[in-house]
């Protein structure tokens, strides 16, 4: 199993780590929705908006010992959300570094 090398208190995940666990993930996109149907995604996520995500995660994620990576355009919604998911007992919550707009930057 993937275990990103973190501090404990640090949810950011570099995009090769993302790669790595992306399929036993559960990718959560916390944009609005019009921000995630117009704009670039990443395939197989789930648009569940930052505020909906942290009022009632248990209405979307069913396991809180899976893995959870959230997304948004450059990752400040998703760092508060990963964030807010740890304190809520979802432990395995992660955020990619620099959103999509970092997963998509070419180098």
């Amino acid at each position: 199993m993937f275990k990103p090398k973190t501090q404990d208190d640090d949810v950011n995940i570099t995009k090769e780590q993302f790669e790595k666990l992306k399929a036993e993930a559960l990718i959560i996109d916390v944009r609005e929705p019009e921000e995630y149907q117009v704009l670039q995604k990443i395939p197989h996520s789930i648009n569940v908006p930052y505020l909906t995500l942290i009022a009632n995660p248990q209405q979307f994620i069913k396991d809180q010992a899976m893995i959870i990576v959230t997304i948004c355009n450059a990752g400040h919604r998703s760092t508060a959300a990963a964030v807010s998911l740890r304190e809520q007992g979802y432990l395995k919550a992660y955020v990619l570094n620099h959103g999509i707009y970092g997963y998509y930057r070419k180098h």
